[in-house]
């Protein structure tokens, strides 16, 4: 078996700190460090290659020549050679153009190393969060997807997948060859051995460049992205006080919802129609609802084929209905689900995409959307444009927008669309649906009191003292990204710029 491991060398984003005078990042000193996700991927794949006599984990990186410190280090727990794709022709890509550059190195790879059974990313870099590459690369390669694994295994032709979803886990299969994407297991990498760090030191990291790579000059690096950065800058520092927030039963309804408000508001400026996409099976209250927050147009995709989310069902139907109908502009909420299917739809319709926006705006200057979005931890927050291209997408974090008023007697019209999806497009198939405890059993975005901690708290033991005060209260634990990168707690415990928004009526 031959697999293919996705590494990026990132800046420790949690050593970055922000100068107090000039409010911007103080990089010097930074240490760089092997993207953490991508880490879990190569231990996943370790794994299977222990369990698979025979199996070759090959590795590959896109950076300057100082990645390949990132690539030894992998070497040394798992990896068996390395590729690093290098060259200033490269500089400035958006995650299009690189996925794209990517894409066409794995075809190179595939001549040299045979065809790779499995490709391996970490769901998205500590660095930019955008969680789009990996998706991307399975769209160019036209092979199927599973998205925030945290166990994978191989059984005949197919890889076996344990992947979180928001409210829990579901077991999925996938026929061979695919692209997998990790996020945070249960499990740390393992350690190297002298051995395998002093023959992982000697090891030759093979460098391609572009002249190597069958790319289009037009496809890679500032000239081939279509996302452009407009301008960066810090968040602002929160004061001291007390903040009260009226919370209604209606805050808990489906987050598609939360959409409609902005949409309204882009929608008006830009002097179009709002239209609401609903698919799904039995879809008749998601429908009554989006007419009642003030769509002017509902799209609805009703089939068996759509009763539970698949990456090809979706992204086929969402890609029929764009070419449709033309929107300038498209907003996805930032869900497992429209992240999954994000980045794969905007890499069929070559165009970008924003990745987990916390505000949209409307550039009269341009006619362009301005999507904010964090970066390098939270500790920067950049307005990215997309001038050139359309739809302008952009992947919405639930929770950040309120939901308008309801009306009920609003009538917008509904076209039902006759789209089926051929069952040998769909490569993936659901085995189980697991309610575990994990992602599920935290419910943050709804909680009315949350006790939150970070590195104060020194430790795993101090998450258990808030997890009492927290149960007496009948609230929930919050942490700061610091407390779970040390792994004193889980993701799903994360607040902030880069896990989940809240608005509890109390937080400690």
């Amino acid at each position: 078996m031959n697999i293919l491991v996705c590494i990026k060398q990132v800046p420790d984003t949690a050593e970055i700190k922000i100068d107090p005078v000039t409010n911007t990042l103080i990089r010097a000193g930074v240490p760089s460090i092997v993207n953490p996700f991508d880490a879990y991927a190569l231990e996943i794949a370790a794994r299977i290659k222990d369990q698979t006599p025979g199996t070759k984990i090959v590795l590959l990186s896109m950076g300057p020549q100082q990645a390949s410190a990132a690539l030894k280090e992998c070497l040394a727990v798992g990896g068996d050679k390395a590729y690093l794709v290098s060259d200033r022709a490269f500089g400035g890509a958006d995650t299009l153009a690189t996925s794209y550059t990517l894409k066409t190195a794995i075809d190179k790879l595939e001549e040299l190393e045979g065809r790779f059974d499995l490709i391996f990313c970490g769901k998205q870099a500590i660095d930019g969060d955008t969680a789009q590459v990996g998706p991307e690369i399975a769209e160019h390669l036209d092979y199927p997807q599973i998205t925030y694994a945290v166990e994978a295994r191989i059984e005949g032709d197919e890889a076996v997948v344990k992947r979180e979803t928001g409210e829990g886990y579901e077991i999925l299969a996938a026929k061979l060859p695919c692209v997998i994407t990790v996020t945070k297991p249960s499990f740390n990498p393992r350690y190297p051995t002298i051995k395998s760090k002093m023959a992982a030191n000697r090891a030759v990291i093979i460098t391609l460049t572009a002249e190597d790579l069958p790319v289009d000059a037009g496809r890679i690096g500032l000239k081939g992205s279509p996302t452009k950065v407009k301008k960066t800058f810090t968040p602002p520092r929160k004061q001291g006080g007390v903040m009260i927030h009226e919370a209604t039963g209606e805050e808990s309804a489906k987050k598609l919802f939360e959409l409609l408000n902005p949409g309204r508001r882009l929608a008006d400026a830009q002097g179009g129609a709002l239209t609401a996409v609903v698919i799904g099976s039995n879809t008749e209250d998601a429908v009554r609802e989006a007419a009642a927050y003030g769509a002017d147009k509902i799209l609805v995709v009703d089939g068996p084929e759509f009763n539970h989310y698949t990456t090809e069902a979706y992204t086929d139907a969402m890609y029929e209905l764009v070419q449709k109908y033309g929107p300038s502009t498209m907003m996805i909420g930032a869900t497992n689900v429209g992240r999954d299917m994000g980045p794969r739809l905007s890499c069929r319709l070559k165009t970008g995409l924003t990745a987990d926006c916390t505000a949209v705006d409307y550039d009269e200057e341009t006619g362009n959307i301005a999507w904010t979005r964090p970066t390098f931890g939270g500790n920067l927050l950049a307005v990215i444009m997309c001038p050139a291209h359309r739809p302008q997408i952009g992947t919405v974090r639930p929770g950040v927008f309120k939901k308008g008023e309801r009306k009920p007697e609003n009538q917008p019209e509904i076209i039902r669309e006759a789209i089926s999806v051929k069952p040998e497009r769909i490569r993936t198939r659901l085995v189980e649906v697991l309610k575990e405890a994990g992602a599920g059993s935290v419910n943050l975005e709804n909680a009315e009191i949350i006790v939150s901690g970070g590195r104060g708290i020194g430790g795993p033991k101090g998450f258990e003292l808030l997890q009492e005060l927290a149960d007496l209260l009948g609230g929930e634990v919050g942490a700061s990204r610091a407390a779970v990168d040390s792994d004193w707690i889980g993701h799903v415990h994360q607040v902030g710029q880069t896990g989940k928004t809240v608005g509890p009526k109390l937080y400690i």
